[in-house]
């Protein structure tokens, strides 16, 4: 039996993301009806062009922004990507 002290951790890498296939295709059925989406995230919707230009220039500030709306773009673009000219949302354990 091992000591609790003498247990070792292995932490796996991943060398590749996990990115769906690229289709120019949209898909024919909609994830979930429009009319129940919330104000949030409606909101976070408009961000998103933003988001995409900031990933691309860290100087990219949006005109007539608040500094509070302009602080939540900096909190969202933490969690997308950018790859090969596409944003991706970063998934948990760091799958896109």
């Amino acid at each position: 039996m091992m000591h609790p002290e003498h247990v070792q951790y292995v932490q796996q890498l991943v060398s590749a993301l996990s990115l769906p296939p690229q289709s120019l295709e949209e898909p024919k059925e909609k994830y979930y009806p429009e009319e129940q989406r919330s104000k949030g995230a409606i909101e976070q919707d408009e961000l998103i062009p933003h988001i995409d230009k900031f990933l691309q220039d860290k100087q990219y500030k949006p005109k007539g922004f608040s500094e509070k709306r302009y602080s939540r773009i900096l909190d969202l673009s933490k969690r997308f990507v950018r790859y090969e000219g596409r944003l991706y949302r970063r998934g948990r354990d760091s799958q896109h």
